[in-house]
C-alpha cells in the first residue's frame, strides 16, 4: 500500500508540476501576443510600406515604383538598419537624388552596382564614398533579388548607359534564390502572386518545431526570434528554404556560375569591366567559415581559374579586429563599417586594372 500511495503521490506531483507548466505556456502565450506580437509593428510596417511602393516587372518580377519620393521619417526601415529616404529614378532604382540628377543630366556613370539587399543597402554610402573619389556610382541593385535578375538588369538598364564598371555581387542566398526565380519565370503569374502576396515570400520549409510555434504560439515564437537576432544565438533567425529541386550544393553553384560567365561576356563585349564581389555572410564559425562557404570557394576557384574578375571580401572581413562590428546587431546586413571595407577594396581593383 505504501509503494501504491507513494506512486500515486508521483503521478500527482508530475501531473501538477506539467499543469503547471501549460498554464505557464499559455498565460505566457496570451501576454506575448498582447505585447510582443502586437507591437511588432516595425516588421509589419516595413512589409506594408514595402508592398505598397512596389510594382510587377514582367522581366525581373518587381522593383519600386517609378519616380518614389519618400522622406526619412516615413521610411519604416527593417530592424536597426539605418534609414534613408527611398527615392527612385524613372525605372524603379533606389539612388541619392542627386545621383538620380546627374544620371538625367547625362553625366557619365562610372559604375553601376549589381545584387541584393547587400549592395542595395549600401547605395548612399557608395555613391558618397566613389564621389569623394572622383568617381560617379549609380545603384541598380534591388534587396531580394538573384543573379538571373542582375543579367537581366545589366542587359536592359546598365549596358545602355555605357558605365566604365559593372559591379556584381553576389550573397549566399543567391544559390537558392535563382532557383526560385526560374521557378517563378516557368509559373507564368506575377511575382506577387507567386510569391505568397508579398515580394520576399518563396515555397517554403520549415523544420517541424518552427512549423508548429508559428501556427499555435505565434507569441513565444516571435520571442524567440527576438532573443535569437539581439544575442545572436543558435545560429540564423529565417528558416526560409526555397524549393530547389532537389539540386546539389554543386549544382546549384554552378547555374550560379553560368549566370556571372554570361554577365562578364555581355560586359566584356560591351566594352565595360566587370568585378564579381563575394560578400561575407555575418553568422560564421570560429574559423571564419559559415555552411555556404563550398558555394563561395566553387565560385572563386572558376572565376579566378577562367579569368573572370572576382574580389573575395571573406578574409578581409575574417582578418577585421572583431568581425562581428562589420553588421548590424539584429539585422544580419554589413553596416558602415563593413560597406567601408568593401568599397576601399572595390577602389583599389578599379584604380589598379
Amino acid at each position: 500500500m505504501k509503494h501504491s500511495s507513494r506512486a500515486v503521490k508521483t503521478v500527482s506531483i508530475i501531473f501538477l508540476l506539467l499543469s503547471s507548466l501549460f498554464i505557464a505556456v499559455l498565460l505566457s502565450e496570451a501576454v506575448l501576443r498582447i505585447t510582443v506580437l502586437q507591437n511588432r509593428e516595425y516588421e509589419n510596417e516595413a512589409i506594408r510600406f514595402a508592398m505598397q511602393n512596389l510594382r510587377t516587372d514582367k522581366d525581373v518580377g518587381f522593383l519600386w515604383k517609378s519616380d518614389l519620393l519618400i522622406p526619412v521619417e516615413d521610411n519604416p526601415g527593417w530592424y536597426d538598419q539605418e534609414k534613408f529616404p527611398i527615392i527612385t529614378d524613372e525605372n524603379g532604382f533606389f539612388n541619392p537624388r542627386e545621383a538620380i540628377s546627374r544620371k538625367r543630366s547625362q553625366d557619365p556613370v562610372n559604375i553601376v552596382g549589381l545584387g541584393d539587399s547587400f549592395m542595395y543597402g549600401a547605395t548612399y554610402e557608395f555613391y558618397e564614398f566613389f564621389k569623394e573619389n572622383g568617381l560617379f556610382y549609380y545603384n541598380m541593385s534591388m534587396s531580394r533579388h538573384c543573379p538571373p535578375q542582375y543579367n537581366i538588369i545589366l542587359q536592359r538598364d546598365a549596358l545602355p548607359i555605357k558605365p566604365d564598371w559593372v559591379i556584381y555581387g553576389i550573397y549566399e542566398n543567391d544559390f537558392d534564390e535563382t532557383i526560385d526565380f526560374e521557378n517563378w519565370q516557368k509559373s507564368h503569374t506575377d511575382w506577387f502572386t507567386f510569391h505568397s502576396g508579398t515580394w520576399f515570400g518563396s515555397a517554403v520549409e520549415l523544420p517541424l518545431w518552427r512549423a508548429f510555434l508559428e501556427k499555435y504560439a505565434p507569441g513565444i515564437s516571435m520571442l524567440e526570434k527576438r532573443v535569437r537576432r539581439q544575442f545572436g544565438f543558435l545560429g540564423p533567425v529565417s528558416y526560409r528554404k526555397v524549393q530547389t529541386e532537389s539540386l546539389t550544393e554543386k549544382e546549384k553553384s554552378e547555374k550560379v556560375y553560368t549566370y556571372i560567365e554570361k554577365a562578364y561576356a555581355d560586359a566584356s563585349a560591351a566594352g565595360i569591366s566587370f568585378l564579381c564581389l563575394l560578400i561575407p555572410v555575418r553568422d560564421v564559425n570560429s574559423e571564419g567559415r559559415s555552411a555556404r562557404d563550398y558555394n563561395y570557394d566553387f565560385i572563386y576557384e572558376k572565376l579566378t581559374g577562367n579569368g573572370i574578375p572576382v574580389l573575395d571580401l571573406r578574409p578581409i572581413y575574417n582578418n577585421y579586429p572583431d568581425r562581428k562590428d562589420l553588421f548590424y546587431k539584429m539585422d544580419a546586413h554589413w553596416n558602415r563599417k563593413g560597406m567601408e571595407l568593401a568599397e576601399k577594396a572595390i577602389l583599389g581593383r578599379v584604380v589598379h586594372e
